[in-house]
């Protein structure tokens, strides 16, 4: 597989809070099997002398820092750093950069992407020193689908998030891509238009983003929830129906609209305490694993 250099952009983000996991960051893309691609990152907080730092001990990553001195949203900043790059390649590797990968995340990525025009890979749960939680990976028994084809799919639940997914560029006409400022599920509403539009990827085994568990990124789906979950969860199902209605009229409008009816009635129901410890009950006794979102039902 012969591809031009710097064809492939790794894009993150980083702020104060993720510094600590650079390193682990870093050093995966540095021992990447392909070697030909562009680190871009954009700092919403993190001072550019840390991130030169970071530049220097890993000068074989040809690393470009943008410093956001204006205050943005986390969805605003993601649509600001996904139009910088659309332009300059072809293959765009999402990356969240308080998680690693294995070292055949890029080259397995590029090698799906010049099939389909996205992909989405497997994924190991660690903590937050970077071990693992447990030997499964987290796809294990959720039966998520070898191939995305259908919006259907993503209809009430994720599994394509920026740390686990890459688009080619020249097949999907990012243009077409508004995110909502206010939107907090930015990764379910890319991908939820990428499909409404007609865009089909596909599943990588044996591609791992190491998914780490920490209090600023624990939002459930292993096999237990928590009521902070619950609500953010249907906080997050409104606003992500809603939006859509609002801004992405299409074909699924009408079961869009029916999830949205769905989710302001379950609010509506647990806002009842004994209700809703009793919805908690009911999900965590399951022993049922959940894609992201997917306990909001």
């Amino acid at each position: 597989m012969r591809i031009l250099k710097n064809m492939v952009v790794v894009l993150g983000i980083v702020y104060p809070e993720i510094e600590i996991y650079l390193d682990d960051y870093f050093l995966s893309l540095q021992n990447q099997s392909y070697r030909e691609f562009d680190v871009w990152i954009f700092s919403d907080g993190l001072s550019k002398d840390i991130l030169d730092f970071y530049k220097t001990k890993y000068e074989a990553l040809n690393i470009n820092i943008e410093i956001l001195n204006d205050k943005y949203t986390p969805a605003k900043i993601r649509e600001i750093a996904i139009l910088k790059v659309k332009k300059d390649y072809q293959y765009l590797i999402f990356s969240d950069t308080d998680d690693y990968y294995s070292n055949n995340r890029i080259e397995k990525s590029i090698q799906a992407l010049e099939i389909y025009d996205f992909c989405y890979n497997n994924m190991i749960v660690i903590n937050n020193e970077g071990k693992k939680i447990r030997d499964s990976t987290y796809f294990e028994n959720k039966n998520n689908p070898l191939l995305v084809n259908n919006y259907s799919l993503l209809l009430n639940k994720n599994f394509c998030g920026l740390s686990n997914t890459a688009i080619n560029l020249k097949k999907i006409k990012i243009d077409f891509l508004k995110i909502p400022s206010e939107i907090t599920a930015v990764d379910w509403w890319i991908y939820s238009l990428i499909l409404i539009k007609g865009y089909t990827g596909c599943f990588l085994e044996d591609v791992f983003t190491y998914y780490r568990q920490h209090s600023l990124n624990t939002i459930g789906g292993l096999n237990h929830v928590s009521e902070k979950q619950i609500i953010k969860g249907i906080n997050v199902k409104k606003e992500h129906y809603g939006l859509l209605l609002r801004y992405c009229p299409s074909e699924y409008s009408e079961v869009i609209g029916e999830e949205n009816e769905k989710i302001r009635v379950l609010d509506k129901k647990l806002k009842n305490n004994k209700c809703l410890e009793q919805y908690i009950d009911n999900i965590n006794n399951t022993n049922k694993e959940y894609m992201w979102w997917e306990y909001i039902i």
